[in-house]
């Protein structure tokens, strides 16, 4: 629930009468709820709309400064039959290939004794892949693995791996789309987001900071993508998050779970120059039965006014997380996070 559906319901609370229960109550509730999606749907449809009809002149920008990057393939390491273009290491990231016969890779990047492991899994011949190096300047080991279909690894041939040295402004590479966040120049999602920008600059006749640009994107999200229940229970039985789905294809779905919500913003928000990590890990969500729920989640992080501030896209309402902790009384548990 946002702030204006939240204030909707306080303020028809307010008017019902004791007489009236706890039926009366929950039948307010829901029909707030109803009015809520329908017209927050209705304002995705309207976005879709008017996406689509911007002028092609309007991408002429360049695509890096959508966020969006390309491998240059001036430096390439090659193991087996893996590649690693190594071209763009001042920016914090890389590109890998795959040319391999097997069906199924995984890649890890591993930084130091003490960081958990980022992990991809891409089909085989996607072609160049950019992926950020996730713990500023240091030295990563980069490693592939290739599975049959059987899912098994045949022969030490099916591992490829790299030792790379990197310095970097560690805020550099999360300015650019990459495996996880995964998005064209010319998609209806980057005129979206410029689109909302300029509709609420019009209205408050200012330009909006990047922190406001920030809660604007990510308040729309929260509320514009319906949670998809097949992909609930799929990732319920099997939450490995084994692929990340194209920040383009949510935009035009309109629905999905935590991690659609966390990729699209993303990739709307680095559309606006606004750099931007994914973040994967548990949450500890309190119960008022006083249960305690821990919860696999993704939620993101965005570099405003020289720090990293956290937001979820998936939460009810006040989507802004305060030292941890989200207005709900959600924790989030960064010792567990995969950083994307």
């Amino acid at each position: 629930m946002n702030q204006k559906l939240y204030r909707k319901v306080k303020r028809i609370q307010s008017k019902l009468k004791p007489r009236h229960g706890v039926a009366a109550l929950a039948f307010v509730i829901v029909m707030c709820i109803l009015f809520y999606h329908s017209g927050e749907g209705a304002e995705l449809a309207t976005l879709q709309i008017a996406a689509r009809k911007v002028p092609l002149s309007a991408s002429a920008a360049p695509e890096k400064a959508k966020g969006v990057i390309e491998p240059t393939l001036a430096q390439v390491l090659t193991d087996k039959e893996t590649s690693l273009d190594i071209s763009d290491l001042s920016s914090g990231y890389v590109f890998v290939d795959y040319t391999g016969q097997k069906e199924r890779a995984v890649l890890e990047i591993y930084y130091g004794q003490d960081t958990a492991p980022s992990r991809y899994s891409f089909e085989a011949e996607a072609g160049w892949e950019a992926y950020a190096l996730p713990h500023g300047s240091g030295t990563y080991l980069v490693k592939l693995f290739a599975y049959d279909a059987a899912d098994r690894i045949s022969t030490a041939d099916d591992i490829s791996e790299f030792i790379i040295e990197a310095e970097f402004d560690e805020v550099e590479p999360y300015r650019y789309e990459n495996a996880c966040v995964d998005y064209e120049a010319d998609s209806p999602l980057v005129f979206g987001a410029a689109y909302l920008v300029e509709q609420a600059e019009a209205k408050s006749k200012k330009a909006l900071s990047d922190k406001e640009k920030t809660e604007l994107i990510v308040n729309f999200v929260s509320g514009n993508i319906k949670t998809d229940g097949e992909l609930m229970n799929e990732l319920n039985s099997d939450p490995a998050y084994k692929y990340f789905p194209r920040a383009d294809e949510v935009f035009d779905s309109g629905k999905g779970v935590c991690r659609e919500r966390a990729i699209l913003a993303a990739a709307m928000l680095k559309s606006l120059r606004i750099p931007v990590k994914v973040y994967f890990g548990n949450v500890f969500m309190p119960q008022k039965t006083g249960d305690e729920r821990y919860g696999y989640h993704a939620w993101i992080s965005a570099y405003l006014d020289g720090e990293w501030a956290m937001y979820d896209p998936s939460a009810k309402y006040d989507t802004k997380i305060i030292d941890g902790k989200s207005g709900d009384g959600t924790e989030y548990l960064l010792d567990t996070v995969t950083v994307h």
